[in-house]
């Protein structure tokens, strides 16, 4: 949460494409806030709030057919005192051109947490409570050119239902950019909901290989060649089109007991 007196972001964008800006807000001290748009090829739009409870303010504006950028932001509109500005997003609609839109008019908001510094070779743990929710409830390791995916579990998918027992692992080789990104997923079979309880995944990293651990037990193991760079440490949720959107389970908790590192 921010206490605003002017907050500005430039946006980059698509020509001829919709886009809805979204914010909740709230007034403190202050008498009114705003939420808006300008510089994008049209009339700047705004959404003006005046209640001292959080409310959800909302812009929808078109880029212009050669516009790259928006300016968005969140503006103390009263002058003086304090207002408050939270969860702010911009989400595509619609391409003009090519007709692409959204599956729905649902707004989606994430979390990450990362480590201050990097992680060397090493066994990394969590134990943790996947969300019961369409989306993920990851523990991943992460670097300049390599990715260990240690779980991306899905609690409680809208469109695959039976994911809610797996423990989906990935490695990502990326030293050719993203778009020749190497991939090797492996998914295990728990054969019980990630999302009831609390489980431990680890993940034992070294020079030569990589293995997975579920609640004690060696799930996978993958010889390496390249993952050799100190990585950060993420845990975070993330939704993904093919699994489906949350819906009204969205308010549901990923819970993290702990984080533990044990490094060679």
């Amino acid at each position: 949460m921010v206490k605003v007196l002017f907050s500005r972001l430039l946006l980059d964008c698509k020509p001829n494409t919709t886009y809805k800006l979204s914010a909740w807000l709230k007034k403190g001290s202050g008498s009114k806030v705003n939420v808006g748009v300008k510089n994008y090829g049209s009339t700047e739009k705004l959404k003006e709030v005046t209640s001292s409870s959080w409310t959800l303010g909302t812009v929808e504006f078109t880029t212009g057919s050669t516009n790259t950028s928006a300016e968005v932001y969140v503006y103390n509109a009263g002058g003086s005192g304090i207002v408050y500005g939270d969860e702010v997003a911009v989400v595509r609609k619609v391409n003009a051109a090519s007709g692409e839109t959204m599956l729905n008019d649902n707004y989606i908001t994430s979390a990450v947490i990362q480590s201050k510094t990097k992680a060397p070779y090493g066994y990394y743990e969590v134990r943790m409570k996947a969300a019961d929710a369409s989306h993920t409830s990851s523990f991943w390791l992460q670097g300049n050119y390599s990715e260990i995916d240690v779980v991306e579990a899905v609690g409680n998918s809208t469109r695959n239902t039976h994911k809610d027992t797996i423990m989906p692992t990935n490695t990502h080789d990326f030293r050719n950019g993203w778009a020749n990104d190497i991939a090797d997923p492996f998914d295990y079979q728990t054969n019980v909901r990630l999302a009831a309880n609390y489980h431990i995944y680890g993940v034992e990293w070294s020079q030569t290989q990589i293995k997975w651990y579920f609640d004690g037990q060696l799930i996978r193991t993958k010889p390496h060649s390249f993952m050799h760079e100190n990585q950060y440490i993420f845990l975070d949720t993330e939704i993904f089109e093919w699994d489906g959107l949350p819906g009204d389970s969205l308010n549901s908790l990923f819970e993290v007991d702990y984080i533990r590192a044990w490094h060679k």
